[in-house]
């Protein structure tokens, strides 16, 4: 008896061994097939809400920017053409707001007492946002760090910086071509924010930015024959260049929101798109 139930057992043993390991083969199948679902799913949501993290941020940038205009009466200028037309653009913005300014005593501002020329400061249209809406030094002692100054006689090194119009999270600022001038970067990209402003639309992209990037407008239709043809054509565009760190082609101007672009295009987020372009494709 002792032989038979013995035997019995074992082979009720080798049973359940048996089940045990198809179970677990099917369990092993379920999670994989339940992974190819979800992994997307998952991967999916996080980029949306990368996305939705980005599109806030240039929302408060450009309610800056409007902040900015309520308080100077014009969006400041944007660096994005020729340094000698930036520094004429300049000069008007100064002359406008600062009415008893001396422009001779201007360009002898230079933080070691020597001349500035404007057409050469050499900023872009991916650092001026820091330069106008920073106000304060990027580091204790950097006087050069952008931010221009109430200071009528000193705009570029005045000790009087105005009051910050953004709060920028000074760990995404970097000095990339080392003149002193900070870019402003969306988290977890390699691009900075482009700001691009409507009175320069039409030579937009005259100027690659610090990263060697052309970026252009977008306008409504393509080509653009009027200055109404582009989008925001009284205001600005703000332009991310999205997950993938690219702006896009830089050969002729986008249209939005018909598209469809190339690929490189499709996750820019703008001011006026309030999220990615793609999602705003009809």
């Amino acid at each position: 008896m002792k032989g038979i139930h013995g035997s019995g057992v074992w082979r009720m043993a080798c049973h359940r061994r048996g089940v045990t390991l198809i179970e677990l083969l099917v369990v092993i199948a379920i999670i994989a097939l339940l992974a190819a679902l979800l992994i997307p799913v998952a991967m999916g949501a996080m980029t949306a809400a990368k996305n939705a993290q980005i599109a806030v941020e240039v929302g408060e940038i450009a309610k800056s920017l409007q902040q900015f205009k309520i308080q100077y009466g014009s969006y400041p200028p944007d660096f994005g053409l020729d340094p000698a037309i930036d520094a004429a653009q300049l000069d008007q913005f100064m002359a406008r707001n600062f009415r008893n300014r001396n422009v001779a005593n201007d360009r002898l501002a230079d933080i070691n007492g020597g001349k500035v020329d404007w057409n050469k400061w050499g900023l872009d249209a991916s650092e001026s946002l820091f330069f106008w809406l920073g106000g304060e030094t990027h580091e204790p002692g950097q006087k050069a760090s952008g931010g221009f100054s109430k200071d009528p006689f000193l705009p570029k090194v005045g000790s009087q910086r105005i009051a910050p119009l953004f709060q920028f999270d000074k760990a995404r600022l970097r000095d990339t071509d080392g003149d002193g001038f900070y870019e402003y970067y969306p988290k977890g990209i390699s691009k900075p924010y482009v700001y691009l402003v409507a009175v320069n639309y039409a030579n937009a992209g005259s100027e690659p930015i610090v990263t060697g990037d052309t970026v252009r407008p977008y306008v409504r239709k393509n080509p653009p024959t009027v200055q109404q043809d582009y989008v925001e054509d009284s205001g600005f565009q703000l332009i991310c260049a999205g997950l993938d760190a690219e702006f896009g082609d830089s050969v002729g101007n986008a249209a939005f929101p018909t598209g469809p672009w190339p690929d490189a295009h499709e996750d820019n987020v703008t001011n006026f798109s309030e999220g990615t372009l793609e999602s705003k494709l009809p």
